[in-house]
């Protein structure tokens, strides 16, 4: 989901996945993830949001499958 507007910084993404691996740095005390995006913050969450609104405005034909 990256938009290519910023610069990756391998770098730092290796040392946040050792931190959550380790249960160190800023994933301290935190459960550890089901799903965790390395992506731009705002490019995810804006991608979810607009998933949650076809959920919602889809529900009812989701519903029927009952999958």
């Amino acid at each position: 989901m990256a938009d290519g507007k910023r610069p990756s910084n391998l770098k730092k993404a290796v040392e946040v996945i050792v931190d959550l691996v380790r249960g160190e740095g800023g994933a301290k005390g935190k459960p550890f993830p089901e799903n965790f995006p390395l992506e731009e913050y705002d490019t995810v969450k804006n991608e979810l949001q607009k998933m949650l609104r076809d959920m919602d405005e889809w529900k009812e034909v989701i519903c029927i499958a009952d999958y």
